[in-house]
């Protein structure tokens, strides 16, 4: 069945800091250690203390801990996460006592924030001060350090809940408005998977090459066919002006051949398959293309119950194979199957014509994940003034808040960020991006002159 995610509910919820200097004494740095690799956020005091007190009754279910601390002026994440669980006192493996606890999901170890560029001068609870407290909240809305620091770890949970939701599905389908920058965040989603580091980081070589391997793209279209991605025939120069043909692999099934040969070498090597490196496969566009003409039998084989040999399934030209190939090692010839370490990345636009085309078959096989024009935003790092107009013209073509919509549009025919990247001349930005974009939208609709107008005077922040 398909599942929808909302990435909104970290919205509405709390941000704390929680240091591991409760805890200050020769077994410091033992809990600096463990909350740096494990899901948790640690109290030593209990709810007879008003420390103790606010960590187990005033931080509710969804609110966000970060574990920081900040000593000899440097400051240090430990780890983040989204709080699960009531508080507490247990002591678990790892621990070097008992303590008072809060299991965070998703969670983000020290290791995310290897590059962390955020400092907690000035924050709330006064930066000047040499050591965060034990326990304080953040009030983003009224400081604006706390507010770089929430919508920091905001980004970081977001992305793990991305990854979370592939490594769990292995098929999902960012969906959204035009320009909410899809396509860049499933290539951000598939680097982190691969090498866990942000794609904003600059990479080694090495790395650089790594992906290059293992990330896999392309982008569906009408003309785009079954012998494009899985197998076909091509021509071939025989010699002596014949032309003759030759069963050749697709993109697809080229890929899954690299990813089956690096899963039984690292399978050898001793690994298991939570060890194994991922593939990852990004679908730009997928819904324009005729789904079942492209994946054909692959339908079975990538649903993710169906991974590996389980998936097998004869492809459309397997009688014109000539020779084994790695597929054939575990199973008859001509059998094809896709590997346990391939997971796939497709992005769509909501207001596509052919959204609709899309069948429906295939879309039990995804999980679909919206990237709303709002979360494009964060994603792109926008400044306040790009945010201000993007927001006065979204809100004018349908009010998230009211539901409402003075044209007769819905929330799919948002205007996303990559509109307003880098953008400082928000009128050239109007008359030659938006006003011709807006006037499709509008097109064949009553009072669509009239319309484009309210829109116009909604972005210029003037009155109706």
């Amino acid at each position: 069945m398909t599942e929808t995610i909302k990435l909104d509910e970290m919205e509405k919820v709390q941000f704390w800091v929680v240091s591991p200097n409760v805890k200050n004494n020769e077994e410091e740095n033992d809990w600096k250690d463990f909350i740096s690799k494990n899901p948790f956020s640690c109290m030593g005091w209990g709810p007879e203390d008003e420390r103790g007190m606010t960590f187990a009754e005033k931080i509710k279910s969804n609110d966000v801990i970060i574990n920081a601390q900040r000593k000899n002026w440097v400051t240090t994440i430990f780890s983040a996460g989204v709080v699960t669980s009531e508080s507490s006192l247990q002591r678990i493996d790892g621990m070097p006592s008992d303590a008072y606890m809060r299991r965070l999901s998703p969670y983000l170890s020290k290791d995310t924030f290897e590059k962390n560029t955020i400092s907690f001068d000035g924050a709330t609870y006064n930066g000047g001060n040499r050591q965060i407290p034990a326990i304080y909240e953040l009030h983003p809305e009224s400081n604006i350090i706390d507010k770089e620091i929430v919508e920091y770890i905001k980004t970081k949970l977001y992305m793990e809940k991305y990854m979370n939701s592939l490594k769990k599905n292995m098929n999902i389908i960012l969906n959204g408005a035009p320009g909410t920058g899809k396509t860049y965040l499933a290539k951000k989603i598939a680097s982190q998977m691969i090498i866990q580091k942000d794609k904003d980081v600059t990479f080694s070589k090495e790395e650089k090459e790594l992906l290059s391997s293992h990330i896999g793209f392309v982008q569906f279209h009408p003309s785009y066919d079954y012998t494009d991605f899985v197998e076909g025939l091509r021509p071939k120069d025989n010699g002596n002006d014949n032309i003759g043909f030759k069963l050749k692999n697709g993109i697809f099934k080229d890929f899954c051949k690299r990813a089956l040969l690096s899963y039984k070498k690292e399978i050898g090597e001793g690994k298991k398959d939570e060890e194994i490196t991922p593939y990852v496969f990004i679908i730009d566009e997928i819904n324009r293309g005729d789904m079942s003409k492209i994946f054909g039998e692959l339908f079975f084989s990538i649903d993710p119950g169906y991974r590996g040999i389980n998936g097998k399934v004869k492809t459309q030209y397997a009688n014109l194979q000539e020779g084994e190939t790695i597929f054939d090692d575990d199973l008859d010839a001509g059998y094809f199957y896709v590997p346990q370490n391939v997971y796939i990345i497709g992005t769509m636009n909501d207001i596509d014509r052919s959204v609709e085309s899309m069948d429906f078959a295939m879309r039990r096989r995804f999980t679909f994940i919206e990237i709303t024009s709002e979360q494009s935003a964060k994603n792109m790092n926008l400044n306040d003034d790009q945010k201000a107009y993007m927001k006065r013209l979204n809100d004018a073509i349908f009010n998230e808040n009211t539901h409402n919509s003075s044209i007769d549009l819905s929330s799919s025919y948002h205007i996303g960020a990559s509109y307003f990247l880098n953008v400082t001349d928000f009128r050239e930005l109007w008359e030659y991006k938006l006003k011709p974009l807006l006037t499709e939208y509008l097109r064949g609709m009553d009072e669509a002159g009239d319309k484009l107008e309210k829109l116009h005077k909604a972005y210029n922040n003037e009155s109706a």
